[in-house]
């Protein structure tokens, strides 16, 4: 299936439009305001703005901004942010799992593996599992803007001398850290049942949770073999990447220390 080596371009681009729309309405919000123009009689009263060009003495001096508000409203654009990241890698997921599904419950291979099993998995989640994705992925979110919160008040407390404070916000914050990786554990993995058996989101959850805690040893050893061989090929990708650029014509015009960034930068794009 070769088309799992391309499909990841288009969660890679839903991505970059999430992060394009946040930071558009984050801009917005941040340069938002009333305007303020006075007009430059030596009393300083207020003018209106519109007549500015008209009038010679009103002069455009700020804006006037509701700062409580603006700043609600960026907590909302950066929750929204965090649910429409985590729908994106949600999709991808249970869309990639449908189409490793197809190909492995197929009876005779590879002739009733269907064509184009990513698009086929990839259709039947936005036809089917749109709302299962959005719950799972609210589930996340919720959890990622608490751990943002905490470290606000965290940082706005900071000055305060209270030990009690601190331990209650840092066992606070490691215990939103574990929920959130364990929310995206579960998750994750009820994605995949509902790719397999196309059932709901929490039925799919208990199914997976409970797969999983049968078989806790094999799920283990499994995904530390397959961190080990996730590792293994960023380690390659990132050091044949680095070889090649030294090897390159532009080597000998920069020093070596240039490569180790070339290649820190190459393992943090393969991460």
């Amino acid at each position: 299936m070769m088309s799992t080596l391309i499909f990841p371009i288009f969660p890679f681009a839903l991505h970059l439009l999430v992060i394009a729309i946040w930071g558009t309405i984050a801009i917005w919000l941040a340069s938002s305001g009333a305007e303020n123009c006075i007009k430059n009689d030596g009393r300083n009263t207020t003018c209106d703005c519109s007549t500015s060009a008209e009038d010679p003495n009103c002069v455009f001096v700020g804006l006037v901004k509701q700062e409580t508000t603006i700043f609600w409203l960026q907590v909302y654009n950066l929750f929204a942010f965090f649910w429409m990241t985590c729908f994106v890698s949600s999709l991808g997921d249970i869309s990639l799992a449908g189409a490793f599904a197809s190909y492995y419950w197929a009876k005779n291979k590879p002739r009733d593996v269907p064509s184009f099993p990513v698009l086929r998995a990839l259709g039947r989640a936005i036809r089917y599992n749109l709302g299962s994705l959005a719950f799972g992925s609210l589930i996340i979110a919720i959890v990622k803007i608490i751990r943002v919160i905490l470290d606000y008040l965290d940082k706005k407390l900071s000055t305060t001398n209270s030990t009690v404070l601190k331990i209650i916000f840092t066992a606070l914050k490691c215990c939103f850290w574990c929920m959130e990786v364990f929310f995206k554990f579960l998750t994750k993995n009820a994605f995949i049942m509902m790719a397999i058996y196309g059932k709901n989101f929490f039925t799919s959850a208990k199914d997976s949770f409970l797969l999983l805690v049968r078989n806790c040893v094999r799920a283990a050893v499994v995904n530390q073999v397959a961190g080990i061989l996730l590792f293994l090929g960023k380690a390659l990708i990132t050091l044949g990447m680095g070889e090649i650029f030294s090897l390159s014509k532009t080597a000998a015009t920069m020093k070596n220390r240039w490569i180790v960034t070339r290649i820190q930068f190459r393992h943090q794009f393969v991460h």
